[in-house]
């Protein structure tokens, strides 16, 4: 299932225009168009949106493509203490960073990287943590549909009324209320196993174990900030050329002070599909003739210092 999900996801942005896609190429805040490519805000009409970099939002967030993704470097981060993430994507992916007061999602939620949710998690669609994924619910995470945990769950109260399975840990710290059906090797630890609020009108099957103490840790969304604006590089010119081109670009930073330069490729999934150095500050890039379409390329100091990212086409 998860193959096909990806896949379709991927094949998606492959088929679309770039008119129907957003793709971050700096961080800042979602209402600031000057970040997304093709400049202006997402207005949920989009087939794809991508996050590469940290951005922020206020209040209400509902996303409604048809995908959604966060790659590795990107983070979704409410800037109030009060901001709500609403998911309606058909795909939703993880891969970096969430941090929100209130998450909601109502669709399919595939998480490899980290979730920090200070108050409350309602889940509904099927929802995956794999290997590695973390999520961290300050008060209550509410489970509607089917949930596959290969990674961690903490919360202080899980109100169970789906399938769940997996070989992962869910920590509570209070209430456990399982009214459906709990299957696989997970390990559940509850630090108050015998109180009031710790009900089981399901079943759990017998490969599931206990625990009282945590073996979860907790969750920190630190995502750097990247782009032209954050450091002193800000006013230094990049040039990457041909541009579009079939897969031959040269690089070339207007700065001798440079004597490294450091170059990612990344795809619009957030793959890296090239990494190179070169002692100087220019070089030459060939992608591989397989890869077509639409790519980012990260520049980068001997600081790893992003000087900037600029969007490449290979036809």
């Amino acid at each position: 299932m998860i193959r096909t999900l990806l896949s379709t996801f991927l094949l998606s942005i492959a088929l679309v225009s770039f008119s129907q896609n957003k793709t971050t190429i700096s961080a800042g805040a979602w209402t600031n168009p000057a970040i997304w490519f093709p400049t202006g805000v997402p207005n949920g009409s989009e087939v794809n949106v991508l996050i590469n970099h940290q951005v922020t939002f206020t209040g209400m967030l509902p996303l409604g493509s048809d995908s959604f993704l966060i790659t590795t470097n990107g983070c979704l981060t409410g800037s109030s203490g009060n901001d709500t993430l609403v998911t309606g994507a058909t795909v939703f992916g993880n891969y970096g960073g969430i941090d929100v007061k209130e998450f909601i999602t109502s669709d399919d939620f595939l998480n490899y990287g980290r979730v920090k949710v200070s108050q409350n998690f309602n889940q509904s669609g099927n929802f995956w943590i794999y290997t590695g994924g973390k999520v961290d619910v300050g008060m209550m995470f509410n489970s509607s549909d089917n949930v596959m945990n290969d990674g961690e769950l903490k919360c202080a109260q899980w109100t169970n009324g789906a399938l769940v399975s997996g070989i992962g840990n869910f920590c509570i710290s209070a209430c456990f209320i399982n009214t459906s059906s709990i299957a696989g090797t997970l390990d559940i630890c509850d630090a108050t196993p015998s109180t009031i609020c710790d009900v089981n009108g399901g079943s759990i099957a017998p490969s599931v174990t206990y625990c009282v103490a945590s073996p979860c840790t907790g969750v920190s969304v630190a995502c750097v900030p990247s782009g032209v604006n954050d450091f002193e590089h800000e006013k230094v010119n990049v040039s990457v050329f041909p541009n579009p081109s079939g897969g031959n670009f040269s690089i070339s930073v207007d700065d001798s002070e440079l004597k490294m330069i450091r170059v990612i490729v990344y795809d619009v999934t957030g793959k890296n599909v090239l990494e190179q150095q070169f002692n100087s500050n220019k070089g030459h890039i060939k992608l591989s003739r397989e890869l077509k379409g639409m790519f980012f390329v990260e520049v980068s100091d001997t600081e790893n210092r992003i000087i900037i990212t600029k969007k490449i086409v290979v036809h």
